[in-house]
């Protein structure tokens, strides 16, 4: 008995069966990869790799520069200074202070450099 002289089982549902099943594994392989990548721990306090490290470039000669630099090694261009209100760093760029609220004047911005 040949099955396909049945109705709905010719030579290519035999195909169209794997194609599918293929699919179907490799989608939830995609859906696995995707978690995994999604929920993948972060680096550990003792882990720095160069993009953790590296926060940009100095606003001033372009160099790149580590997040915990207060000043750029390379031009010596102060990247953060105390508030005058709190006392906490803040990047010379901010007009406002994020911890008091407190504008940040046009007097401490003219100290960064010197």
């Amino acid at each position: 008995m040949d099955c396909t002289w049945f109705p709905g089982y010719g030579p290519g549902w035999f195909w169209t069966g794997r194609i599918f099943w293929l699919l179907l594994l490799a989608g939830i392989g995609l859906l696995l990869v995707l978690a995994v990548r999604r929920f993948r721990p972060c680096a550990a306090p003792g882990d720095f790799s160069e993009s953790a490290r590296t926060a940009g470039k100095c606003p001033n000669c372009g160099e790149p520069v580590e997040q915990a630099y207060l000043r750029c090694p390379e031009c010596h261009y102060r990247l953060k200074v105390n508030c005058p209100s709190c006392g906490k760093l803040v990047k010379t760029s901010w007009e406002l202070c994020p911890y008091c609220e407190a504008p940040l004047t046009e007097k401490s911005q003219t100290l960064v450099n010197h």
